[in-house]
This record gives C-alpha cells, sequence and structure tokens, in this order.
C-alpha cells in the first residue's frame, strides 16, 4: 500500500508540473511551478526524482546482472528514465511539439508532458497509424523533440534519424534515440532472439557509432540511464571517432565508450550548455527557408570549401542541397554526411 501511494504521489507531481507549463505555455507566464528559469531546470530534475519512481523497464537496467559493460552512476542517475529526462528537456528548452516514433502499448506516449504531440505505431498506440517511412513521407511539420523508439535495426534507425532531423523546428530542437546502450550479446542483434536476456536492444548502438564516426554536423552523447537514450544535436561534431573496422560485439565490448559516448545526467547538462557559435530561430509554417542552413552552409564550406560535384552532401531539404551546391552541379544523393560516392561504411 505505502508503494503504491509512494507511486501515485510521484505521478501526481509530473502531472502537476505538466499542467502548470502548459498553462505557461498558452497564457505566455514564465512561471514553471517549482523553479521559475530554465537554468534551473537541472534542479528541478533532481527536486523530482527524489520521489519518482522510474518505468519498470528502467529500473531493471540498474538491476540487470550477467557480464555487461556498465558505467558507475549516481543516486539521481538511477531514479532518471526517458519520461523524465525528456520532462526535464521540456523545462530547460520551453520544448511544445513532440513526435514520438514507435509507441507500442503508449507506455511513453501517454507519460511524456506535452499538449502538442503526434504518435507514430505501425501496429498499435500513438496518433497515427503508419511506418515511420510512411509518415515521414507526408509529413508537413516541424517539431522541438523527437523520441525514435521504433524498429532497432540500424539503416532503419539511420533513415528515422535523418528523416527526424529534417523535421526539427529549430537548432535547440533534439532527437533521442532510446535503447542505444546494450549489456548483454543477444539484447544486441537483430532480429530479436528468442535467448535475449533484458531489453532488446538491437543493432540502434551501431547507428550511435555510425553518427559519430561520420556525421560532423551532428554532436551525439548517450545518457546512461534507461538502457541508453543517446542524444542527438544539430551542431559540430565536437568528438568525433574513427571506425575503420566492421562494428562487431566483440569490439563493442572493448570501446563502447567510444562509439556512444556516455553521459551522467549531470554531464549531460553541461553538453547541452555547450556554446554554439549561431543562434537559431523557429522554421516558418510556409517551409520558405531553415535556421540551420546558415550554419550547414558554413560548416560545409569551413570543412571541405566549395562542395565538390561528386560528394554526398545533402541538408535539411532540397532547397539546401541547391543552395550547398556550385552552380550547374548535379543534384547527389540527400543525405548530410561526408562520404565518397562509394557510401558510408559497411555494416554486417
Amino acid at each position: 500500500v505505502q508503494k503504491k501511494k509512494k507511486k501515485e504521489d510521484a505521478l501526481q507531481r509530473v502531472r502537476r508540473f505538466c499542467d502548470e507549463h502548459q498553462l505557461a505555455q498558452h497564457t505566455g507566464a514564465t512561471g514553471c511551478g517549482l523553479y521559475d528559469e530554465p537554468s534551473d531546470a537541472l534542479l528541478f530534475l533532481r527536486e523530482l526524482a527524489k520521489e519518482y519512481v522510474p518505468l519498470q523497464e528502467a529500473q531493471a537496467y540498474w538491476t540487470y546482472a550477467p557480464q555487461s559493460p556498465q558505467a558507475p552512476a549516481t543516486a539521481v542517475d538511477k531514479k532518471i528514465d526517458r519520461v523524465l529526462l525528456m520532462t526535464y528537456l521540456k523545462k530547460k528548452f520551453g520544448f511544445r511539439r513532440y513526435l514520438e516514433i514507435g509507441c507500442r502499448s503508449n507506455t511513453t506516449f501517454s507519460r511524456v508532458p506535452f499538449v502538442d504531440k503526434v504518435g507514430v505505431d505501425a501496429v498499435s498506440g500513438g496518433t497515427v497509424r503508419a511506418t515511420s517511412d510512411q509518415f515521414f513521407a507526408e509529413n508537413q511539420r516541424f517539431f522541438d523533440l523527437v523520441f525514435i523508439d521504433g524498429l532497432h535495426e540500424v539503416s532503419q534507425v539511420l533513415r528515422d534519424l535523418q528523416n527526424a532531423v529534417d523535421c526539427l523546428a529549430t537548432r535547440d530542437s533534439l532527437v533521442l534515440l532510446h535503447d542505444a546502450k546494450p549489456l548483454c550479446e543477444k539484447d544486441a542483434q537483430f532480429p530479436s532472439s528468442s535467448q535475449k536476456s533484458g531489453c532488446w536492444n538491437g543493432t540502434v548502438w551501431k547507428a550511435v557509432a555510425y553518427l559519430r564516426a561520420t556525421r560532423f554536423d551532428l554532436d551525439v552523447v548517450t545518457v546512461d540511464v534507461d538502457w541508453g537514450i543517446a542524444v542527438v544535436r544539430l551542431r559540430h561534431n565536437s568528438d568525433p571517432i574513427d571506425l575503420s573496422d566492421t562494428l562487431s560485439w566483440p569490439l563493442y565490448q572493448k570501446h563502447w565508450r567510444r562509439y556512444l559516448r556516455p553521459v551522467s545526467v549531470d554531464e549531460f547538462d553541461a553538453w547541452l550548455d555547450a556554446s554554439l557559435e549561431d543562434d537559431g530561430g523557429d522554421l516558418d509554417d510556409d517551409g520558405r527557408g531553415h535556421p540551420l542552413l546558415p550554419f550547414l552552409e558554413c560548416e560545409t564550406r569551413r570543412r571541405l570549401g566549395p562542395p565538390p560535384a561528386d560528394l554526398l552532401c545533402g541538408a535539411l531539404h532540397h532547397r539546401a542541397v541547391d543552395a550547398l551546391l556550385p552552380p550547374g552541379a548535379p543534384a547527389p544523393y540527400v543525405h548530410y554526411g561526408l562520404h565518397p560516392v562509394g557510401g558510408p561504411p559497411r555494416f554486417p
């Protein structure tokens, strides 16, 4: 009875924050309940975590017992799950528009503190019944926060990630990839093994390693909670890695810190606060220009000079591709990376 009451009290605190914050959005008020300034988001998170009961799946991450790569964690880290992390991000940046790919039973979608939210799943949950590819092909909206928890296969994760980047609303907007840190080889396979021991992570971790090695325009860290939540931000890659070998489980066990760049909650907050050279703004609803284009163009020319025609160097939209290529150059395949025509590294 006491455990049930504690859980209900914690959920009530989250609901109260959601109600207050949604009211602040609609009325233009600055107060958000427990703290008034966005800079206090981390303090707010610590306060909320004291009585918060994480999702059962997130709790299992810390009790999972096979030989596995595990980083030391603080008491706060062990109380954080994806819902609380996104609540913190909403508080810190004032996010309003939320997109979730892969909703299943609405475990996450029903709890995240957003009024304006879209959930996409081909089978159940959410608000849109479609595959992620079908949804993005028709989507005309932009979002502040995108949570990807769909098919855990490296190529699909990368496709979902690129599509999500294409519909981000501002320079502060973020994409989150769930299940980025497997703790057991059986859980790090695609398709899912019938012998899996914990949470099925699939090959999301390979997608994270690929992004860290090849995308100079994206900065990535993995918050070391809830089976690994990789966070992708639109700014220069501050810690690129080399992937000279084909990714495999033995290499993951040896180099998982380099592949994933794991951070604690405090380290994550500091990473978010890192200064940017340029400020971004909202994208016009009619799509006539994107705030990220000057940044992307500047980064491209800083790294490469004028982009050669034989480089795969797409951008957020076809309009941006045209802006980045020399006059008369053939339109390349739209993928904002630095790969020669031969393509990106191979994955098993």
